[in-house]
This record gives structure tokens, sequence and C-alpha cells, in this order.
């Protein structure tokens, strides 16, 4: 129980801030950053996966309506205390038709993404995919035992 709890706990956390005694928030590392990032667009069209590695490289998925797949390379990415900036290479910049991706990291949890083209904007709303995973074993787990219970 105490495990769905601090599951509940991380989904419901929507500001991610951790306040200290002199009400200053904490704000995240290359290192905390540096991690696999799952999410959807806004418009609940497209899936996310953001791979991002600690040296400042990394890679991008892309999904649209379970269908049509791109994977894009990341050159660099640069945390400026919240703020994220990301660089696709420009072969991944020709054949997506994504000219920048930019956004801000929300506490230590979540990340909401600005992802612009030509004539374009979409907005992503990424969490850390270690969260999501162990959040979903453990309620599918549950849920299923209290379904075969019934």
């Amino acid at each position: 129980m105490r495990s769905i709890l601090t599951c509940l706990a991380i989904l419901t956390h929507t500001t991610g801030c951790v306040v200290l005694g002199d009400g200053k928030t904490n704000l995240p590392t290359v290192p905390e950053v540096a991690d696999s990032w799952v999410g959807l667009s806004t418009d609940d069209l497209y899936y996310y996966r953001f791979d991002l590695s600690k040296t400042g490289s990394g890679r991008v998925g892309e999904v649209f309506l379970h269908d049509d797949v791109s994977v894009l390379d990341i050159d660099h990415w640069v945390l400026d205390k919240r703020s994220i900036e990301i660089e696709i290479s420009a072969a991944s910049r020709a054949s997506s038709g994504i000219e920048s991706i930019k956004g801000k990291v929300v506490g230590s949890r979540r990340m909401v993404l600005e992802i612009t083209g030509k004539d374009w904007e979409k907005t992503a709303v990424l969490f850390r995919e270690s969260d999501w995973v162990e959040c979903e074993r453990l309620l599918k787990s549950h849920v299923t035992d209290a379904v075969v219970r019934e």
C-alpha cells in the first residue's frame, strides 16, 4: 500500500519544487535531467521519448497516432536553471521540419517543451520514464489482483 501511495504522490505532484528553509527551490542539475523522458503533445496526437545523455547529446523518438515513427539525433542540449534548449542535428531538422525545441524542467519529474517548425508549434508534457514504469507496474498488479478477487 505504501508503494502505491508513493506512486500516486509522484503522479499528482504538479510543481515538483522542493522548498528549503530559506524559501528557495532546488534547481535541476544536468545529471538529474540526463534521463529518459516520455509524454504526449497537448493535442494527444504525438507520443515522445527523449533520451538525454550527461554528455549533452541524445535521441528523440516521436510517433504520430501509433503509426509514423521518427527518430532524431540530438547534437546538444543545455540546461540553464529551469530552462532547457535541445538542438537536433541538421539532418534531423531537415527530415522532421523541427526548427527548435525548448522549454522548462518543472521540479525534477516533469518537463514542458515547445517544439516548433516553420509554420507550426506543438507543446509536449514529459515525465521521467522510470517513474511511470514503476507506477504502472505497481498499479497494474494491484488492479489486476483486485479484479481477479471479485
